[in-house]
Formats: C-alpha cells, sequence, structure tokens
C-alpha cells in the first residue's frame, strides 16, 4: 500500500493516533476471526491439467492423439494407423509416418488394437504374449507385442505368440 494512502486511512480512524497501533488492532481482528473459524485459511489444491479430447495423460503433460505414455515420455502409440491396418495381412495402409524423415509399420497388437513401431535387430518371430514380455526381453518402453504372421508376413509362424516392436519414434 502507498505510504500516502496509508496514512489517511490512518488519520480517519480517529482514536487511534499511530501506525503501530493501527496494524496491532488488524493484526488483533485478524487473529479473532481466524481463532473464531470466520475465516477459512486452508490452502487450495492446485488444479490439476486436463488434457483435450483424445490426448493421454502423461505424467505433467499431455500426450497428442494417437500417442501412449511410456514411463512419463510419450510415444508413438497408433499414430498414422488406421483401426483395421496391418502389415501382416495386407501392405495397403501398412506404413505409418514417425516424424518428417522416419516412417513405421502399422502392426495389430496381441493384446488389442493397433500400434505403429518398428522393428529392431532383437525383433525376431514368436517372442512375445504381451508388452509385458517385450519390456523383460529388453524392448524400449512404450514397446508393443504384435501379431507376426499373415500373409504379408509368412516367415513367422501362424500360433499364438507375437513378435516385438519399438515405438515408432523411438531413438536408441
Amino acid at each position: 500500500m502507498h505510504p500516502n494512502r496509508f496514512d489517511a486511512m490512518a488519520r480517519s480512524v480517529a482514536p487511534i493516533r499511530s501506525r503501530r497501533a493501527l496494524f496491532g488492532l488488524a493484526a488483533g481482528a485478524m487473529t479473532a476471526l481466524v481463532g473464531s473459524g470466520s475465516i477459512d485459511v486452508q490452502a487450495q489444491p492446485r488444479a490439476k491439467k486436463k488434457c483435450k479430447a483424445g490426448e493421454t495423460k502423461c505424467k505433467k503433460k499431455c500426450c497428442k492423439t494417437g500417442d501412449i505414455c511410456a514411463k512419463g515420455k510419450c510415444v508413438t502409440g497408433q499414430g498414422t494407423c488406421a483401426d483395421n491396418a496391418d502389415a501382416c495381412e495386407s501392405a495397403t495402409g501398412a506404413i505409418c509416418k514417425c516424424s518428417q524423415s522416419a516412417a513405421g509399420l502399422c502392426l495389430r497388437r496381441l493384446q488389442g488394437g493397433v500400434r505403429c513401431g518398428i522393428q529392431l535387430n532383437k525383433t525376431a518371430c514368436d517372442q512375445c504374449l504381451n508388452d509385458a514380455d517385450c519390456h523383460a526381453l529388453g524392448f524400449p518402453p512404450g514397446s508393443s507385442c504384435v501379431k507376426d504372421s499373415g500373409a504379408e508376413c509368412p516367415l513367422c509362424a501362424s500360433n499364438t505368440l507375437g513378435m516385438c516392436v519399438a515405438p515408432c519414434n523411438f531413438k536408441a
């Protein structure tokens, strides 16, 4: 508060002659109000950041539509893949965009859904039943266990096992 305004306010309260006395009166009044429960002085929780429709919450940020959260980092999930795309069944619509200069494959997850993924040098046929198996095999966070058989993937057996792929935007 500006000193001149304070002086004018202090002079308007006639019986009080000094700033120190006015401050003491104000402090006493606040203590009485807080002590009586008339004023609630609890800290209000911060409003949590809300993600837009289609985005996924990832620690303190939001992953864009098509991405997933993997250990606190946004990585490509379905990406630009169509809901029914599967590179092992048909080459049509099987390529997804990872970045301006990189591409991945649209592959059907054994646990459901589609992932835009890239094969690493440790990707092999019949190595997983679910995404957790891929993490146990040393694949990076966000890796997926995907179907590894079909007309376009004739090298792998058609069974209940799949292969692990890394998220499209994985950097080694």
